[in-house]
């Protein structure tokens, strides 16, 4: 009996094995539609996932969409509530704590105008508003910086080009009956408000203004997270306000919205397509052995036995054009990342798992649809050619 069972397997698989080796085109037509579906998915999950970090990028370039400010006029928010941002927020999420204020500055000619300082760290600045455009003064010439500060700061280009200075001057600015005397360091350009303001370090603006804490916090939050973070905000800081940037956070949420459901309406109607061109390829296969289920049949093999052979046939072919399209689809990804956002987009596990999952469930989902015709299968009238 023993015997005969294993006689039996081994003709099933040699007729699976030798069915797909017969009909090479066929199977690899159905190996193709597999490979399409796993690199569609693979590819269209990573730039799903990319298009976030893709879009928040680039209204980045905007500045801040985030800003604190204290609720009562001529207050400061403390370094205890800039502890708590820099927690909430975690390392990926730009963000700094400024010190704005209306000084007097000194110009070439001698003269007094107003500008707007802004005291923070320049680094923090920079990040938060990566496209301004920072030209730096010759460094031999900074070397000559104030014996009694050390001090430089940035000013932007228009208040620059009215007051007649060039990084190396040096600039007389003050501020409640108190005059610091600092040394441009370069010139900012941003083709905003922060062309007319001078920027020096924070420590520089509060010895100037006294001011021990900050009139903001600016921070540049992911548009995804923009309404989760006010929230949580509002209640770890209660002396602030928090108000995002309508016009940039409105933005990037609603252009976010818009490309992800652009890219799920175009995944699902081409899966659909590739999963009714699978069905068809696989069950044009089904047809075609309508004889080798009789044989099957004749040999001893029960409907199920020869639905698993078939669907095990089915999954062999979705690992494998799963492979491909994983190998496909990280390609594809990489490419439109490049092209699109400037960057180069990694799958995920996740996306792995969908793609490879999309593979294998197209094979199988073909792989069941032979199923009635094996039912109604009988060996003697289909060896008969009925």
């Amino acid at each position: 009996m023993s015997r005969a069972k294993r006689n039996t397997k081994f003709g099933l698989n040699q007729l699976a094995t030798a069915s797909l080796w017969r009909r090479k085109r066929k199977t690899v037509i159905a190996l193709l539609s597999v490979a399409l579906a796993s690199t569609l998915v693979t590819s269209l999950v990573t730039v799903y996932g990319g298009v976030e970090r893709g879009v928040s990028r680039q209204f980045r370039n905007f500045g801040p969409n985030l800003i604190l400010a204290p609720r009562k006029r001529g207050d400061w928010l403390k370094q205890t509530n800039a502890g708590v941002v820099k927690r909430t927020l975690g390392p990926g999420i730009p963000w700094t704590g400024i010190i704005y204020a209306v000084a007097r500055i000194r110009s070439g000619n001698g003269r007094w105008h107003t500008i707007a300082m802004a005291g923070a760290n320049w680094q923090s600045m920079r990040r938060l508003n990566p496209a301004w455009q920072v030209s730096r003064g010759n460094n031999a010439v900074l070397t000559g910086r104030d014996a009694q500060t050390g001090t430089e700061v940035w000013i932007g280009a228009q208040a620059a080009r009215t007051l007649k200075i060039k990084p190396g001057d040096y600039l007389t600015l003050s501020y409640g009956g108190q005059t610091a005397q600092w040394q441009a360091a370069g010139i900012v350009r941003s083709g905003g408000e922060a062309d007319d303001q001078v920027f020096a370090p924070r420590s520089a603006a509060r010895q100037l203004t006294g001011i021990q804490g900050y009139t903001t916090i600016e921070i540049a939050a992911p548009a995804s997270e923009i309404q989760f973070l006010t929230q949580r905000l509002r209640r770890l800081v209660p002396q602030a306000t928090i108000s995002p940037v309508r016009q940039i956070a409105a933005g990037e949420g609603d252009l976010l919205l818009r490309t992800r459901r652009l890219l799920l309406w175009s995944a699902l109607v081409i899966l659909l397509t590739l999963a009714l061109c699978g069905i068809a390829t696989l069950a044009g296969l089904a047809i075609e052995r309508r004889k080798e289920f009789g044989i099957m049949k004749a040999i001893g093999a029960g409907n199920w036995q020869v639905l698993t052979q078939f669907v095990i046939e089915a999954m062999a072919l979705g690992a494998a054009g799963g492979g491909l399209g994983l190998a496909a689809g990280t390609a594809i990804a990489r490419g439109v990342g490049e092209a699109v956002y400037g960057t180069v987009l990694a799958p995920s596990a996740t996306a792995f798992v969908l793609g490879l999952a999309a593979g294998l469930g197209l094979a199988v989902l073909a792989g069941l649809a032979p199923f009635p015709m094996i039912l109604q299968a009988q060996p003697a009238e289909i060896l008969r050619g009925e």
